[in-house]
């Protein structure tokens, strides 16, 4: 970090405030801080001059000369008997400010608790940063899953009395079909299930296959929370027996479907991962519409 900015204040009395700073970081210990002495001998080997490196644009490119992620900025100043400390931190990759604060206070003994405050402020919002951008990074990864869920029978299918058990098989890929996004999944999937009870002696077997769309709205590391929507095709064989007295009836039906819900996860950021959906699914059929929740557990593979 740069010593502050002085302003109707000494330059010594900014510098021991800049200091404070410096030590409090530093036992924060969420950083290594380069200390002024260093940092002077660092620069002078580049025959860079610091005389008048107060703004942002000069704070990069010394951080780019010291090989720092970040750098901290700011003045002291006094302004009718109000003192003033205000910091902003500066990420030299990007140059954007991810930090910005100012204190205002009458009692110079108040300066450490002020700069402690400021030490804690920078650590939360870069740790913060720091986080989501390893798990940005992280989610960019393909993924083989496999699910087993129990699928619950409801909406028009009359016939149906009980649920049954499914499986799924997907890959997955970041991104919206071509185009990288982060936070998106673009997945296939396909599956099976088989209806084998209901209110007349029926079988009916489904494959699907659809494709769908993760979103995940936020960042929870290690588990994130995901929404799910898709669509697809079902192919359904189904042997019917209406009564008693006639022989089973086959028939083949492909028919739309269209499912969508919501899931923890925890792919994004292990090679196995771990996946819970709650899934709304609702099959277009031509006798009568299939409907019903669909819980899944499944296992990925990333990479």
């Amino acid at each position: 970090m740069l010593d502050f900015r002085a302003q109707n204040v000494s330059e010594s009395d900014s510098a021991i405030v800049s200091d404070f700073l410096r030590t409090s970081l530093v036992q924060g210990g969420y950083f290594r801080v380069i200390d002024r002495t260093n940092m002077e001998r660092i620069l002078s080997e580049h025959s860079f001059q610091m005389t008048g490196c107060t703004d942002q644009s000069c704070a990069i490119e010394i951080g780019k000369l010291l090989n720092a992620e970040y750098m901290a900025i700011g003045s002291y100043s006094k302004i009718e008997g109000t003192l003033f400390i205000t910091v902003n931190v500066v990420s030299v990759e990007t140059a954007q400010i991810v930090m910005s604060e100012r204190k205002q206070f009458k009692k110079i003994g108040n300066v450490e608790k002020i700069v402690n405050g400021f030490a804690n402020k920078i650590a939360k919002d870069i740790y913060k940063e720091k986080i989501y951008d390893f798990t940005k990074l992280l989610e960019f990864k393909n993924s083989i899953r496999g699910n087993f869920g129990y699928f619950m029978f409801s909406g028009k299918a009359k016939d149906i009395e009980t649920g049954s058990y499914a499986y799924n098989l997907s890959y997955r890929r970041p991104g919206i079909l071509l185009f990288e996004y982060p936070q998106f999944y673009t997945e296939v999937e396909t599956g099976y299930f088989l209806l084998e009870k209901s209110r007349v002696n029926s079988k009916i077997d489904f494959y699907t296959a659809a494709l769908n769309f993760q979103y995940y709205p936020d960042i929870s590391f290690p588990v994130d929370l995901y929404m799910k929507l898709g669509g697809g095709s079902s192919y359904g064989r189904s042997s019917i027996k209406y009564d008693a007295l006639q022989p089973k009836k086959t028939e083949i039906s492909i028919d739309p479907m269209v499912d969508g819900g919501i899931g923890f996860d925890t792919s994004r950021h292990y090679r196995i991962g771990i996946q819970l959906e709650v899934l709304y699914n609702y099959i277009f059929m031509k006798s009568s519409d299939l409907s019903g929740i669909k819980f899944n557990a499944g296992l990925s593979y990333n990479w």
